[in-house]
Protein backbone atom coordinates (compact mmCIF):
# COMPACT_ATOMS: atom_id res chain seq x y z
CA UNK A 1 0.00 0.00 0.00
CA UNK A 2 1.26 3.28 -1.10
CA UNK A 3 0.65 6.27 0.75
CA UNK A 4 3.02 9.26 1.70
CA UNK A 5 1.30 9.87 5.38
CA UNK A 6 3.60 8.93 7.95
CA UNK A 7 1.38 6.25 10.66
CA UNK A 8 1.79 6.92 14.39
CA UNK A 9 0.69 5.12 17.54
CA UNK A 10 0.41 6.08 21.66
CA UNK A 11 2.71 2.85 22.11
CA UNK A 12 2.36 0.84 25.61
CA UNK A 13 6.22 0.18 25.34
CA UNK A 14 6.29 -2.37 28.86
CA UNK A 15 4.17 -3.71 31.35
CA UNK A 16 2.40 -1.69 33.19
CA UNK A 17 4.12 1.69 31.72
CA UNK A 18 2.84 5.15 32.06
CA UNK A 19 2.73 6.82 29.71
CA UNK A 20 2.04 5.65 26.81
CA UNK A 21 4.66 6.96 24.10
CA UNK A 22 3.86 8.79 20.66
CA UNK A 23 5.99 7.47 18.26
CA UNK A 24 5.98 6.17 14.75
CA UNK A 25 4.00 3.06 13.51
CA UNK A 26 4.40 0.67 10.61
CA UNK A 27 1.28 0.66 7.82
CA UNK A 28 -0.96 -2.10 8.08
CA UNK A 29 -1.69 -4.09 5.36
CA UNK A 30 -4.75 -4.74 3.67
CA UNK A 31 -4.68 -8.31 3.34
CA UNK A 32 -7.77 -10.65 3.55
CA UNK A 33 -11.17 -9.27 4.48
CA UNK A 34 -9.08 -6.37 6.16
CA UNK A 35 -9.93 -2.91 5.93
CA UNK A 36 -7.11 -0.23 6.55
CA UNK A 37 -8.80 3.34 7.96
CA UNK A 38 -7.64 7.42 8.51
CA UNK A 39 -8.80 7.19 12.33
CA UNK A 40 -10.42 10.17 13.08
CA UNK A 41 -11.78 8.88 16.92
CA UNK A 42 -11.12 6.54 19.34
CA UNK A 43 -12.87 5.51 22.21
CA UNK A 44 -11.81 4.25 25.88
CA UNK A 45 -12.91 0.58 27.41
CA UNK A 46 -12.19 0.04 30.83
CA UNK A 47 -9.79 -2.80 29.36
CA UNK A 48 -7.56 -0.54 28.05
CA UNK A 49 -7.24 0.88 31.59
CA UNK A 50 -6.46 -2.53 33.26
CA UNK A 51 -3.87 -3.86 30.04
CA UNK A 52 -2.02 -0.71 31.22
CA UNK A 53 -2.65 -0.62 35.27
CA UNK A 54 -2.43 -4.28 36.23
CA UNK A 55 -0.38 -5.92 33.34
CA UNK A 56 -3.10 -8.21 32.32
CA UNK A 57 -3.73 -9.96 29.26
CA UNK A 58 -0.81 -8.48 26.81
CA UNK A 59 2.45 -10.78 27.43
CA UNK A 60 4.16 -9.10 24.33
CA UNK A 61 5.54 -5.56 24.11
CA UNK A 62 5.74 -3.17 22.88
CA UNK A 63 2.29 -3.29 21.73
CA UNK A 64 -0.67 -0.45 20.40
CA UNK A 65 -4.19 -0.57 22.78
CA UNK A 66 -7.57 0.46 21.82
CA UNK A 67 -10.36 -1.62 20.03
CA UNK A 68 -13.23 1.40 19.13
CA UNK A 69 -12.44 3.39 16.18
CA UNK A 70 -13.86 5.28 13.90
CA UNK A 71 -13.06 6.71 10.25
CA UNK A 72 -12.68 7.03 6.65
CA UNK A 73 -11.20 3.97 4.55
CA UNK A 74 -8.36 4.23 2.54
CA UNK A 75 -7.44 0.81 1.68
CA UNK A 76 -8.91 -3.09 1.53
CA UNK A 77 -8.03 -5.96 1.41
CA UNK A 78 -8.55 -8.16 -1.74
CA UNK A 79 -11.81 -10.13 0.09
CA UNK A 80 -13.86 -7.21 1.34
CA UNK A 81 -16.96 -7.27 -0.19
CA UNK A 82 -19.18 -4.66 1.40
CA UNK A 83 -16.89 -1.33 1.64
CA UNK A 84 -15.18 1.29 -0.79
CA UNK A 85 -12.91 3.29 -0.92
CA UNK A 86 -13.63 6.74 1.29
CA UNK A 87 -16.42 4.76 2.86
CA UNK A 88 -17.14 6.27 6.85
CA UNK A 89 -16.86 3.21 9.08
CA UNK A 90 -16.79 2.43 12.76
CA UNK A 91 -15.17 -0.96 13.84
CA UNK A 92 -12.69 -3.25 15.77
CA UNK A 93 -9.09 -3.08 15.21
CA UNK A 94 -7.19 -5.97 14.28
CA UNK A 95 -3.47 -4.47 16.00
CA UNK A 96 -4.80 -1.58 18.00
CA UNK A 97 -7.00 1.70 17.89
CA UNK A 98 -4.29 3.88 19.29
CA UNK A 99 -3.33 4.88 16.02
CA UNK A 100 -3.73 7.10 12.95
CA UNK A 101 -3.74 4.03 10.43
CA UNK A 102 -5.25 0.70 12.33
CA UNK A 103 -6.55 -2.17 10.29
CA UNK A 104 -10.46 -2.96 10.81
CA UNK A 105 -11.51 -6.79 10.05
CA UNK A 106 -15.04 -6.47 7.86
CA UNK A 107 -16.64 -8.81 9.70
CA UNK A 108 -16.96 -6.43 12.72
CA UNK A 109 -17.53 -3.01 10.85
CA UNK A 110 -20.68 -0.82 9.94
CA UNK A 111 -20.65 2.22 7.19
CA UNK A 112 -21.69 5.02 9.08
CA UNK A 113 -24.52 7.33 8.34
CA UNK A 114 -23.73 11.10 7.61
CA UNK A 115 -25.59 12.39 10.73
CA UNK A 116 -23.62 10.09 12.93
CA UNK A 117 -20.25 11.51 13.88
CA UNK A 118 -17.07 9.67 13.85
CA UNK A 119 -16.87 10.80 17.83
CA UNK A 120 -20.32 9.15 18.21
CA UNK A 121 -20.04 6.13 16.03
CA UNK A 122 -16.53 5.02 18.09
CA UNK A 123 -18.32 4.46 21.33
CA UNK A 124 -20.18 0.95 19.13
CA UNK A 125 -18.00 -1.59 17.75
CA UNK A 126 -16.47 -3.87 21.05
CA UNK A 127 -20.00 -3.29 22.85
CA UNK A 128 -21.70 -4.37 20.23
CA UNK A 129 -19.46 -7.47 19.82
CA UNK A 130 -19.61 -8.03 23.51
CA UNK A 131 -23.28 -7.28 23.87
CA UNK A 132 -23.91 -9.55 20.18
CA UNK A 133 -22.12 -12.40 21.85
CA UNK A 134 -23.90 -12.76 25.15
CA UNK A 135 -27.39 -12.38 23.70
CA UNK A 136 -27.76 -13.82 20.02
CA UNK A 137 -25.10 -16.89 20.29
CA UNK A 138 -26.53 -20.45 20.76
CA UNK A 139 -24.92 -21.07 23.51
CA UNK A 140 -25.47 -18.33 25.05
CA UNK A 141 -29.18 -16.60 25.77
CA UNK A 142 -29.79 -17.80 21.54
CA UNK A 143 -32.41 -14.85 21.18
CA UNK A 144 -33.65 -14.57 18.07
CA UNK A 145 -31.62 -12.08 15.68
CA UNK A 146 -32.58 -8.09 15.69
CA UNK A 147 -35.26 -7.11 13.12
CA UNK A 148 -35.38 -3.19 11.95
CA UNK A 149 -39.14 -3.67 12.41
CA UNK A 150 -39.61 -5.88 15.64
CA UNK A 151 -42.95 -7.44 17.08
CA UNK A 152 -43.03 -7.42 20.30
CA UNK A 153 -43.69 -11.24 21.36
CA UNK A 154 -44.50 -10.11 24.89
CA UNK A 155 -41.43 -12.19 26.58
CA UNK A 156 -38.95 -9.57 29.15
CA UNK A 157 -34.82 -10.31 29.52
CA UNK A 158 -33.36 -8.53 32.89
CA UNK A 159 -30.46 -6.60 31.41
CA UNK A 160 -27.73 -5.77 34.38
CA UNK A 161 -26.04 -3.00 34.14
CA UNK A 162 -28.41 -1.26 31.15
CA UNK A 163 -26.20 2.30 31.27
CA UNK A 164 -22.84 0.40 30.62
CA UNK A 165 -21.08 1.21 26.83
CA UNK A 166 -22.00 -3.22 26.69
CA UNK A 167 -25.79 -2.71 28.77
CA UNK A 168 -26.75 -0.13 26.22
CA UNK A 169 -26.21 -1.63 22.92
CA UNK A 170 -27.49 -5.14 24.53
CA UNK A 171 -30.54 -3.11 25.64
CA UNK A 172 -31.14 -1.68 22.32
CA UNK A 173 -30.48 -4.95 20.07
CA UNK A 174 -32.67 -7.14 22.84
CA UNK A 175 -35.75 -4.91 21.98
CA UNK A 176 -34.75 -5.20 18.36
CA UNK A 177 -35.18 -8.64 18.68
CA UNK A 178 -38.93 -7.84 19.91
CA UNK A 179 -38.33 -8.47 23.62
CA UNK A 180 -39.08 -5.75 26.26
CA UNK A 181 -36.10 -5.29 28.83
CA UNK A 182 -35.93 -5.14 32.52
CA UNK A 183 -32.87 -3.23 34.19
CA UNK A 184 -30.61 -2.03 36.75
CA UNK A 185 -28.49 0.98 36.69
CA UNK A 186 -28.22 3.75 39.44
CA UNK A 187 -30.90 5.84 39.72
CA UNK A 188 -29.39 8.85 38.09
CA UNK A 189 -28.96 6.88 35.07
CA UNK A 190 -32.96 5.88 35.02
CA UNK A 191 -33.61 8.74 32.36
CA UNK A 192 -31.17 7.53 30.27
CA UNK A 193 -32.14 3.58 30.54
CA UNK A 194 -35.74 5.16 29.45
CA UNK A 195 -33.89 6.73 26.33
CA UNK A 196 -32.57 3.51 24.89
CA UNK A 197 -35.57 1.67 25.71
CA UNK A 198 -35.94 0.01 29.05
CA UNK A 199 -39.07 -0.68 29.99
CA UNK A 200 -39.21 -1.75 33.85
CA UNK A 201 -36.16 0.17 35.84
CA UNK A 202 -34.58 -1.01 39.01
CA UNK A 203 -31.78 1.00 41.12
CA UNK A 204 -28.91 -1.45 41.60
CA UNK A 205 -28.17 0.14 44.64
CA UNK A 206 -31.49 -0.70 46.31
CA UNK A 207 -31.47 -3.11 49.17
CA UNK A 208 -34.60 -5.10 48.09
CA UNK A 209 -33.83 -4.59 44.25
CA UNK A 210 -33.62 -8.89 43.75
CA UNK A 211 -37.05 -8.76 45.40
CA UNK A 212 -38.88 -5.80 43.41
CA UNK A 213 -37.44 -7.14 40.56
CA UNK A 214 -38.92 -10.52 40.72
CA UNK A 215 -42.71 -9.30 42.51
CA UNK A 216 -42.61 -6.84 39.07
CA UNK A 217 -41.92 -9.82 36.90
CA UNK A 218 -43.29 -12.79 38.63
CA UNK A 219 -46.20 -12.83 35.77
CA UNK A 220 -44.26 -12.16 32.95
CA UNK A 221 -42.77 -14.61 29.99
CA UNK A 222 -39.25 -14.71 31.28
CA UNK A 223 -36.11 -14.82 28.52
CA UNK A 224 -32.75 -15.29 30.66
CA UNK A 225 -30.55 -12.33 32.19
CA UNK A 226 -27.87 -10.39 30.35
CA UNK A 227 -25.61 -9.21 33.02
CA UNK A 228 -23.31 -6.54 31.26
CA UNK A 229 -20.80 -5.86 34.29
CA UNK A 230 -17.51 -7.31 33.59
CA UNK A 231 -16.77 -7.24 37.40
CA UNK A 232 -18.78 -7.00 40.90
CA UNK A 233 -18.90 -8.88 43.76
CA UNK A 234 -23.24 -8.83 44.41
CA UNK A 235 -24.06 -9.09 40.33
CA UNK A 236 -23.93 -12.91 39.94
CA UNK A 237 -25.49 -14.30 42.84
CA UNK A 238 -28.03 -11.82 42.18
CA UNK A 239 -28.33 -12.33 38.16
CA UNK A 240 -28.68 -16.28 39.08
CA UNK A 241 -31.05 -15.83 41.66
CA UNK A 242 -33.35 -14.03 39.61
CA UNK A 243 -33.01 -16.65 36.86
CA UNK A 244 -33.70 -19.35 39.06
CA UNK A 245 -37.23 -17.77 40.46
CA UNK A 246 -37.96 -16.34 37.65
CA UNK A 247 -36.82 -19.07 34.68
CA UNK A 248 -39.61 -21.60 33.80
CA UNK A 249 -37.28 -23.81 31.75
CA UNK A 250 -33.66 -23.98 30.98
CA UNK A 251 -33.66 -21.93 28.51
CA UNK A 252 -34.41 -19.00 30.94
CA UNK A 253 -32.20 -19.51 33.85
CA UNK A 254 -29.38 -18.62 31.80
CA UNK A 255 -27.05 -15.69 33.19
CA UNK A 256 -25.09 -14.72 29.76
CA UNK A 257 -22.19 -12.69 30.97
CA UNK A 258 -19.72 -10.71 29.43
CA UNK A 259 -17.09 -12.70 31.23
CA UNK A 260 -14.21 -14.53 29.49
CA UNK A 261 -14.47 -18.56 30.05
CA UNK A 262 -11.24 -18.09 31.61
CA UNK A 263 -12.95 -16.02 33.93
CA UNK A 264 -15.32 -18.81 35.23
CA UNK A 265 -17.49 -18.01 38.16
CA UNK A 266 -16.56 -20.50 40.82
CA UNK A 267 -19.01 -19.73 43.45
CA UNK A 268 -21.75 -22.33 43.73
CA UNK A 269 -25.14 -21.58 41.61
CA UNK A 270 -28.43 -22.88 41.92
CA UNK A 271 -29.76 -25.89 40.39
CA UNK A 272 -30.78 -25.42 36.98
CA UNK A 273 -29.19 -22.22 36.58
CA UNK A 274 -26.61 -21.64 33.73
CA UNK A 275 -23.58 -19.33 33.78
CA UNK A 276 -22.93 -18.18 29.74
CA UNK A 277 -19.41 -16.80 28.94
CA UNK A 278 -18.70 -14.45 26.77
CA UNK A 279 -16.34 -15.79 24.49
CA UNK A 280 -17.14 -19.75 24.85
CA UNK A 281 -17.56 -20.60 21.01
CA UNK A 282 -16.83 -16.72 19.90
CA UNK A 283 -16.96 -16.39 15.74
CA UNK A 284 -15.57 -12.97 16.06
CA UNK A 285 -13.40 -10.72 17.68
CA UNK A 286 -11.71 -7.16 17.56
CA UNK A 287 -8.04 -8.04 18.59
CA UNK A 288 -5.89 -10.28 15.93
CA UNK A 289 -3.24 -11.23 18.89
CA UNK A 290 -6.68 -12.75 20.71
CA UNK A 291 -8.08 -14.54 17.59
CA UNK A 292 -6.75 -18.19 18.27
CA UNK A 293 -7.56 -18.00 22.00
CA UNK A 294 -11.33 -16.80 21.29
CA UNK A 295 -11.90 -19.09 17.58
CA UNK A 296 -11.72 -16.19 15.42
CA UNK A 297 -12.62 -17.25 11.86
CA UNK A 298 -12.28 -15.43 8.60
CA UNK A 299 -15.44 -16.78 7.37
CA UNK A 300 -18.86 -14.84 7.56
CA UNK A 301 -20.61 -16.00 10.26
CA UNK A 302 -24.40 -15.69 11.94
CA UNK A 303 -23.72 -12.89 13.94
CA UNK A 304 -21.86 -11.15 11.33
CA UNK A 305 -24.68 -11.88 9.41
CA UNK A 306 -27.15 -10.81 11.39
CA UNK A 307 -25.90 -7.93 13.40
CA UNK A 308 -23.51 -6.06 11.36
CA UNK A 309 -24.33 -7.20 7.70
CA UNK A 310 -28.68 -7.25 8.30
CA UNK A 311 -29.39 -4.85 11.46
CA UNK A 312 -26.60 -2.27 12.30
CA UNK A 313 -26.21 -0.23 9.39
CA UNK A 314 -29.79 0.40 8.49
CA UNK A 315 -30.54 0.85 12.29
CA UNK A 316 -28.00 3.27 12.38
CA UNK A 317 -29.77 5.02 9.17
CA UNK A 318 -33.28 4.91 10.54
CA UNK A 319 -32.20 6.14 14.07
CA UNK A 320 -32.84 2.84 15.49
CA UNK A 321 -29.79 2.34 17.23
CA UNK A 322 -28.60 4.92 19.13
CA UNK A 323 -24.86 5.54 20.00
CA UNK A 324 -24.93 5.59 23.62
CA UNK A 325 -23.42 6.06 25.62
CA UNK A 326 -22.93 9.71 24.62
CA UNK A 327 -19.20 10.13 23.66
CA UNK A 328 -17.82 12.60 26.11
CA UNK A 329 -14.42 14.22 24.17
CA UNK A 330 -11.33 14.89 26.07
CA UNK A 331 -8.77 16.28 23.78
CA UNK A 332 -7.77 15.90 20.46
CA UNK A 333 -4.36 13.88 19.12
CA UNK A 334 -2.49 11.00 20.12
CA UNK A 335 -0.95 12.92 23.04
CA UNK A 336 -4.11 12.73 25.02
CA UNK A 337 -4.78 9.11 24.66
CA UNK A 338 -3.30 8.68 27.75
CA UNK A 339 -5.27 10.88 29.63
CA UNK A 340 -8.47 9.19 28.44
CA UNK A 341 -7.52 6.02 29.51
CA UNK A 342 -6.55 7.29 32.65
CA UNK A 343 -9.80 9.28 32.94
CA UNK A 344 -12.16 5.55 31.88
CA UNK A 345 -9.82 4.11 34.58
CA UNK A 346 -10.85 6.07 37.10
CA UNK A 347 -14.37 5.02 36.18
CA UNK A 348 -17.73 6.68 34.24
CA UNK A 349 -20.82 6.22 34.21
CA UNK A 350 -23.49 7.00 31.37
CA UNK A 351 -20.70 8.23 28.91
CA UNK A 352 -18.03 6.88 26.48
CA UNK A 353 -14.64 8.47 26.80
CA UNK A 354 -13.61 9.75 23.15
CA UNK A 355 -10.62 11.47 21.99
CA UNK A 356 -10.28 12.23 18.21
CA UNK A 357 -7.96 12.55 15.44
CA UNK A 358 -8.20 14.90 13.11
Amino acid sequence: MATNQQNQAAWLMSKQEHPFKVDKAPFPEPTGRSIVIRNHAVAMNPVDAGIQKYGILWTTFPCILGSDVAGEIIALGPEVTRFRIGDRITGCVEDGGFQLYPSVHESVAARLPSHVSYAQGSVLPLAVCTAAVSIFHPENLALPPPQLEPKGNGRVVLAWGASSSVGACGVQMIKAAGFEVAATASKHNEAFCKEIGVDYFFDHRSENVVEQIINTLKDKDFAGVFSAIFLGGDVLPKCTEIASRLGKDPASRVVATVLPDSMPYTEPVQDGVRIAYCNSTVEIMPAKKLAKQFGWEKKPNSIEQDVWVNWLPAALEKGLMKCKPDPEVVGQGLEKIQDAVDIIGAGVSAKKIVVELP
